[in-house]
C-alpha cells in the first residue's frame, strides 16, 4: 500500500500544479484579449480564434486533472 504522507505530497503537489496552471491560464486569456482588442490585421484575429480554441482546451484538462489525487486515493484504499 502506498503511505498516507506520500498521498498527501501527491495532493498538494497537484494543488499547486492546478493553481500555476490557473494563474497561467488568466494570464494567457487577458494577453489574447489585449490582443484581439488592438489587432487590426485580419491574420492575428484568425491566430486569437485558433489560440482560444487550445486555451479552452487547456482549460478543460486543467479542471479534469484536479479529479486525478482523487482516483488515486480511491483506487488504493
Amino acid at each position: 500500500m502506498i503511505e498516507p504522507g506520500f498521498l498527501k505530497l501527491i495532493n498538494s503537489l497537484f494543488n499547486l500544479i492546478f493553481i500555476l496552471s490557473l494563474v497561467f491560464l488568466a494570464g494567457v486569456i487577458i494577453y489574447l484579449g489585449i490582443i484581439y482588442i488592438t489587432s487590426t490585421s485580419e491574420e492575428k484575429l484568425k491566430e486569437v480564434h485558433k489560440k482560444w480554441f487550445l486555451i479552452l482546451a487547456g482549460a478543460v484538462l486543467v479542471f479534469l486533472s484536479r479529479t486525478i489525487p482523487k482516483l488515486i486515493d480511491m483506487f488504493f484504499k
